[in-house]
């Protein structure tokens, strides 16, 4: 789910943006560690859950336009939280 606000002041000179997410991913694949005996070191498993949740923000501004000298300014700030929510089940439990 993402939720964005976009607005521009001044004749577009000033140019804002806000982003905020939430994503959440269910059954995804991992390695996990297996006993040597397999004759292998992993196994691919699925089961992983992750969610992610997040806030953005750009401003930008065109100090000069109009002449011959364009100069436009940019600010770019993120802010992003990762979550592990589920592991599979462990080497015992397969």
């Amino acid at each position: 789910m993402e939720l964005a606000l976009k607005g521009s002041f001044f004749d577009n000179r000033i140019i804002a943006e806000i982003s905020l997410y939430k994503n959440y991913e269910k059954n995804l694949l991992t390695y996990l560690p297996v006993t040597q005996e397999m004759g292998y070191e992993y196994k691919l498993a699925s089961g992983m859950d992750i969610s992610n949740q997040g806030l953005e923000l750009n401003l930008s501004a065109s100090i000069l336009k109009n002449t011959p000298l364009k100069w436009d300014l940019s600010f770019n700030a993120s802010y992003n939280k990762n979550k592990l929510e589920k592991l599979p089940k462990t080497r015992r439990q397969l």
